[in-house]
């Protein structure tokens, strides 16, 4: 997983609480399964992975897919508070 020390830099600065729930995602499973249960989920939507989702009260506020998730810029600001 590329993508996860990025991840958990970005959190490591938070202390308001906020959580991230790891949900593994097997490349053969998902690629080319438009019916790929993460893909077809309302609140996920899944377009690629590794993907972030910022989730605040239930609502999707913003999202980094693929590469984004390896910029630590990114990350920070998509999670800022």
């Amino acid at each position: 997983m590329v993508a996860e020390p990025f991840v958990v830099a970005a959190m490591a600065s938070r202390s308001d609480g906020a959580r991230v729930l790891w949900c593994p995602v097997l490349r053969s499973e998902y690629r080319g399964n438009p019916d790929f249960p993460y893909r077809t989920h309302d609140k996920i939507k899944l377009t690629g992975v590794p993907t972030v989702v910022k989730y605040v009260n239930g609502e999707v506020k913003g999202r980094c897919v693929d590469d984004e998730c390896h910029s630590k810029d990114k990350l920070t600001s998509l999670l800022a508070a």
